[in-house]
């Protein structure tokens, strides 16, 4: 081989996962609002008619804000989860991985927000800024505590 392991070409491109990421929660957060509620809609739809066929009954506008807020939530839990997994591999101790992750992920967020602000039909909401740092703390919590175990088996 070229004298080059599986881990060393790891660290080098673990950052590309996140920065991926990070342009799909972009291209979402470009869909103008019609667009962003079509997709949205599609999905509480689905759901929807899923629980009726199981005789489940569900506000459809509270499950369609619900739907809404869980995405938000996931988006930025991967997003924390990439970041963490990423720093990690460059053996960034968890604790200082988690807050840098987060970090990350809220900056994103806020910046997120922000753009959306331009979007036709879209907003700028603090409530949607809070759902995404609740996924990147989650995300950043659970790899924290994920790495604590990791230290405690090698020690």
């Amino acid at each position: 081989m070229d004298g080059i392991n599986f881990t060393d070409k790891a660290k080098r491109y673990t950052w590309i996962l996140p920065v991926i990421w990070m342009g799909v929660i972009f291209m979402l957060s470009h869909q103008s609002g019609e667009e962003s509620s079509g997709l949205s809609g599609g999905i509480t739809g689905f759901m929807l008619n899923l629980a009726g066929s199981l005789g489940i009954e569900l506000d459809g506008m509270r499950f369609h804000s619900m739907i809404r807020v869980l995405g938000h939530f996931t988006e930025y839990f991967i997003l924390g989860q990439l970041w963490h997994i990423t720093l990690r591999f460059r053996e960034i101790p968890p604790n200082q991985a988690a807050i840098t992750a987060f970090s990350i992920s809220l900056g994103y967020a806020v910046f997120d927000e922000i753009h959306q602000y331009f979007i036709p039909g879209r907003a700028c909401e603090i409530a949607d800024i809070l759902v995404d740092a609740a996924g990147a703390g989650v995300a950043s919590i659970l790899g924290w505590l994920t790495g604590l175990a990791e230290t405690k088996k090698v020690v």
